[in-house]
């Protein structure tokens, strides 16, 4: 994941996440890697996504 390192930072103390995607087929994969990436993030912090706050919103929904 390309923000890695700025995610970590990030994520320190959060309350809640919201995670924004690319709706497109074509980035499903890439959505996917990053997710698994943000659940890790969380981990390392001490968080557990599925006890998180979170939300997951798609971007370009107005593409075909």
């Amino acid at each position: 994941v390309f923000y890695d390192a700025s995610r970590k930072l990030i994520l320190k103390g959060v309350d809640g996440v919201v995670y924004v995607g690319d709706r497109q087929m074509e980035r499903m994969e890439a959505n996917m890697e990053s997710l698994e990436n943000l659940r890790i993030n969380l981990q390392e912090q001490g968080y557990d996504l599925n006890k998180l706050p979170y939300v997951v919103q798609y971007n370009k929904r107005d593409l075909p």
